[in-house]
């Protein structure tokens, strides 16, 4: 698992890093490029400085004393050289690193404060390389007025030593300071940034399994709020699932119980039994029971499967008339036992977009309760058309008032002639929302219940 402190304290050191090299890099070739044109300004005016120092004419005789003068300075320059301290009563080292020559018109070297052997250039800026492999930036100019040459130099290292120690090493130092501060400070910060995450996983440790209620979110960073509404949707949907089960566990306790008891007690009424007629009655009456039990068991099922999910397993076109032929073809047999008639009047087929193994249900659901509701010698009319499916039956219907009322689950009329488990219509309900649809109650021109099926209204 990447830990987040280090990956974001990672790669803002490297950015800071990348961005301190680019300017460092930037401002050193700038400051070197500004150190250059210093010195260069420094020899040219060391050289009209020294034109105008330099005593005319130069004749022999005040050449040698010239000439005599350098020596002595180079002699004092060479024991400066030698010295352990950069400054003595001499002199300091740094003079034989610097040149001035002066040349006749004719290019002969008259005097030179060094012993090198460098030659006369052309008049301007110029880089040399010396017999002894160093590396001269040299001025020239030419005196009109009395005719002579004058040349400055500098030796490269100089430069060099000079832009080092005055810009390159400080700013390595700053460099290295910035970045012990940079690497503390984003340590700090992203600890401190990352204060809200470890709240909410305290907030979500200390909580005992049981407790579903929503994270608080107010005091959440903007950054830190998608997650928190995330965790609390997740927990809203847990908190929808348990109570769910509970609710199907409460509820499936309270309605089996009933029915197994029932079942019970004729089959110990049947081993108990004095008589054949009494065994046969009993068990007669036990499997009753167990019938309405598995049929219970079944729709409790159905509905945990719709309330366990909030959308369609599989989308298709389903076409609602074949749908429905296919299982009055499976129903018939049911029918014709209870003497009872299934018919389809299919003005229209119905197109609709689901899931067809829900839609089998509702159906069924529908034409199961007409069925079980309606007595014999009764024809169940089923019609169809674009938008609407309608099931009429013949049986005692359903006052107005307890329509609404027997939607809910395990609603049961009073005195009803049925034992029915009070969830077939809560079934058609659900299935009926997920596609869209509204079941409808109304009375039946045959006498019974409408249930009719439309396009819920938006």
């Amino acid at each position: 698992m990447k830990s987040i402190r280090r990956y974001f304290a990672i790669r803002f050191v490297v950015l800071f890093l990348l961005v301190l090299v680019a300017v460092s890099i930037f401002g050193y070739s700038r400051a070197a490029h500004e150190a250059e044109e210093l010195y260069d300004a420094e020899l040219a005016q060391s050289a009209r400085i020294i034109m105008g120092m330099v005593e005319k004419p130069l004749d022999t005789e005040r050449l040698n004393a010239i000439r005599d003068a350098l020596a002595t300075a180079t002699r004092h320059s060479l024991v400066a050289g030698e010295s352990e301290h950069d400054e003595t009563i001499f002199g300091h080292h740094y003079e034989k690193k610097l040149l001035f020559q002066v040349y006749s018109p004719e290019g002969e070297l008259l005097f030179s404060n060094l012993n090198e052997d460098i030659s006369l250039k052309s008049p301007g800026y110029h880089w040399l390389l010396s017999p002894s492999e160093q590396r001269w930036r040299l001025f020239t100019v030419f005196d009109d007025h009395d005719s002579y040459w004058l040349q400055t130099g500098q030796l490269a290292e100089v430069r060099e030593e000079i832009t080092e120690e005055a810009v390159l090493k400080p700013a390595l130092w700053q460099a290295g300071l910035m970045t012990v501060l940079v690497i503390i400070l984003s340590g700090v910060l992203i600890t401190r940034g990352l204060r809200p995450v470890k709240a909410l996983s305290a907030q979500v440790a200390k909580r005992s399994p049981d407790e579903l209620t929503p994270l608080s979110i107010e005091d959440s960073p903007a950054e830190v709020k998608p997650l928190v509404q995330a965790l609390n949707s997740l927990l809203e949907a847990l908190d929808d699932t348990l109570k769910r089960e509970r609710r199907f566990t409460d509820d499936a306790a309270h309605e089996l119980r009933t029915p197994l008891a029932g079942a019970q007690l004729h089959l110990d009424n049947a081993l108990n039994a004095d008589t054949a007629e009494a065994r046969e009655a009993s068990l007669a009456a036990a499997r009753s029971g167990i019938a309405r039990l598995t049929h219970l068991v079944g729709q409790l099922l159905t509905l945990a499967r719709l309330e366990g999910k909030n959308q369609l397993p599989k989308i298709e076109t389903v076409h609602l008339g074949q749908l429905i032929r296919a299982l009055l073809a499976e129903m018939y047999p049911l029918a014709q036992q209870r003497n009872q008639q299934l018919a389809l009047d299919e003005q229209q087929d119905w197109q609709v977009q689901g899931d067809r193994a829900l839609l089998a249900v509702m159906i069924r659901n529908l034409v199961d309760n007409a069925l079980r509701y309606s007595p014999s010698d009764c024809e169940i009319l089923i019609s169809l058309e674009d938008g609407q499916l309608t099931v009429d039956d013949c049986g005692p219907g359903i006052p107005a008032q307890e329509r609404q009322a027997c939607l809910a689950r395990f609603h049961r009329l009073a005195g009803s002639p049925v034992d029915g488990a009070g969830l077939g219509l809560a079934i058609v309900v659900e299935i009926a929302r997920r596609h869209g649809l509204a079941l409808a109650l109304d009375d039946s021109p045959q006498g019974g219940l409408r249930a009719s099926i439309k396009k819920a209204r938006p």
